[in-house]
């Protein structure tokens, strides 16, 4: 049991790890009218998809769907098993011809970005081989998940606004955000951004050529601090007024408070007792003598030779030998 929850687990992480990594891919680009552009490995010019891994971490989109919408039909290709090529490695592209064919290999699929086959009388299933006719000019092409449900992205166009070897792609905004539109150049297993990005100091300058804004901006933020700072000063201050204050009464209360004595008993000295503190003072009155003066006095003595200074004194008298008998 422990086994199973263990692998079941890690099953389980592995999966969320995957689900997470696929968020990063989207659908770069695309050309539906491709006359003398790109060709494939067969050197054919067909319309194409291209896809980028917008993260930095490898992804594999074996197994992902990529479905394409028009009105109540719709055609689906699983990406196959088992290729290396299907890993995009991090900020990677990878291309997918839509020539309409499934006997290609792993990069061409089941339908054309115009879906005009030449199919016709088919029922809407999720078959890999179903190719159904164009009914209006508009369609959808979406990336999904292994599941065949969770979209992870997708693109809107409109046949009707093709031009022959113009291609649609994600080009970045002034804003920040990403636009589907159509681009100067086609750039497949390339970046869409050919034009050197505008500086954010240019775009600032372009929006406040005369500087205004930017003297509004720097004026409310410098009051605005100054406001703050003042608030959170001044609340300071009445906190530690109010605490003063209330140490203050505190104190004032405890003094003002009366003070409850306690009757205490009066102690009776014994006879035994009064005669014992008679006979120590009359001892310690005795004991007392006149004060003395701490004066040091030192006379010479008259008498040059003193037996302190003497050195026979400090000799040791050699003792009595006894001769010793035989």
């Amino acid at each position: 049991m422990k086994k199973f929850l263990i692998t079941s687990l890690f099953a389980l992480l592995a999966f969320a790890g995957y689900s997470q990594s696929t968020r990063d891919l989207v659908i770069n680009e695309i050309l539906v009218n491709n006359v003398n552009n790109f060709e494939d490995d067969y050197g054919h010019r067909v319309s194409w998809i291209e896809l980028c891994n917008t993260g930095y971490s490898k992804i594999n989109v074996a197994s992902c769907y990529l479905v394409i919408e028009s009105g109540n039909e719709s055609i689906s290709y699983r990406i196959p098993k088992g290729d290396s090529r299907t890993e995009i490695s991090p900020q990677g592209y990878i291309v997918f011809f839509c020539e309409g064919t499934s006997t290609k290999g792993t990069f061409h699929t089941n339908f054309t970005l115009s879906m005009d086959n030449g199919n016709t009388g088919k029922q809407t299933t999720l078959s890999d081989s179903l190719e159904l006719p164009v009914v209006d000019k508009q369609i959808k092409l979406s990336l999904l998940e292994a599941n065949g449900r969770d979209t992870i992205s997708s693109v809107t166009y409109n046949l009707a606004d093709q031009e022959p070897d113009i291609a649609m792609g994600r080009l970045l905004q002034d804003d920040g955000t990403y636009k589907f539109t159509k681009l100067a150049t086609t750039t497949p297993l390339a970046t869409n951004e050919t034009h050197e990005p505008v500086p954010a100091h240019e775009l600032f300058r372009r929006t406040d050529p005369y500087g205004y804004g930017m003297t509004i901006t720097a004026m409310t933020v410098v009051l605005t601090a100054l406001l703050l700072l003042y608030l959170v000063f001044r609340s300071i201050g009445k906190t530690m007024v109010l605490v003063s204050e209330r140490k203050k009464n505190a104190k004032k209360d405890n003094d003002s408070a009366p003070v409850q004595k306690t009757a205490t008993k009066k102690e009776v000295f014994s006879g035994d007792d009064m005669a014992a503190i008679a006979l120590a003072l009359h001892l310690y009155d005795n004991d007392l003598h006149d004060k003395e003066s701490t004066i040091l006095t030192i006379n010479r003595v008259a008498k040059v030779y003193s037996p302190w200074s003497s050195k026979i004194y400090g000799l040791t008298q050699e003792p009595v030998r006894t001769p010793r008998k035989k």
